[in-house]
C-alpha cells in the first residue's frame, strides 16, 4: 500500500506547514488519523515535498496484515501548489506531467464552508494509487480540505479507497 516514489530527505529540508485529517469509516476499516506535512528542498527550490503519515483502525478479519495499515506516501509537487495560482492553471491549460505523475483538474466543488474548491486528481506512473483532493486556498498546509486516497490492485480486496477529511 505504498507509492514507490525514491526521495532522499537530507538535514537541509525543512517543514514548511503542516495538517492533521480524519480517515472516514469504510467498508474495511472504523477509522483513522493521516498528519501531512510540505517540505522543501532547498536542492530544488521550486519543488516541495507532501508527505503523508497514515495509521489506518481496520475492521475485525480483514485480510490486510497490519504492517501495511501504517505508513507514508510521498508526493513531490511544484511549489506553486500551495498557492491557487497552480490550481488556476491547471484548471485553464488542462493536465500538467510533474515529477513521476500527472495531475488532472477535475473541476469545482463545495464542502462545506469551502465553496468553489478546486478538485484534482493525481496519477501517479507507477498506476498502483490515485490521489483526489479537494482544494481551498483557505486551507492550511498544501490547502486540500479533503483527499482521497486510491490504493488500487490489494491482493484479496482488489482497489480501495480511503477518505480523509481535515480535523478542524
Amino acid at each position: 500500500m505504498k507509492i514507490y516514489l525514491l526521495l532522499i530527505l537530507s538535514s537541509f529540508t525543512f517543514i514548511t506547514q503542516a495538517a492533521n485529517y480524519k480517515i472516514v469509516k469504510g467498508r474495511l476499516h472504523t477509522g483513522g488519523s493521516v498528519q501531512s506535512s510540505t517540505v522543501i528542498n532547498p536542492t530544488q527550490n521550486d519543488q516541495l515535498i507532501v508527505e503523508i503519515q497514515y495509521e489506518i483502525m481496520a475492521k475485525p478479519f480483514v485480510p490486510v496484515p497490519r504492517e501495511q495499515l501504517k505508513g507514508k506516501y510521498q508526493q513531490m509537487l511544484p511549489q506553486s501548489f500551495v498557492s491557487e495560482d497552480a490550481y488556476l492553471q491547471i484548471e485553464k491549460d488542462g493536465p500538467l506531467k510533474i515529477d513521476e505523475a500527472t495531475v488532472y483538474h477535475l473541476g469545482r466543488v463545495s464542502i462545506g464552508r469551502y465553496i468553489d474548491a478546486h478538485k484534482i486528481r493525481i496519477d501517479p506512473d507507477n498506476k498502483k494509487s490515485e490521489i483526489i483532493a479537494i482544494y481551498h486556498p483557505q486551507v492550511s498546509d498544501v490547502g486540500w480540505a479533503r483527499v482521497y486516497l486510491t490504493v488500487k490492485k490489494i491482493p484479496l480486496i482488489g482497489d480501495y479507497t480511503l477518505e480523509a477529511q481535515l480535523a478542524e
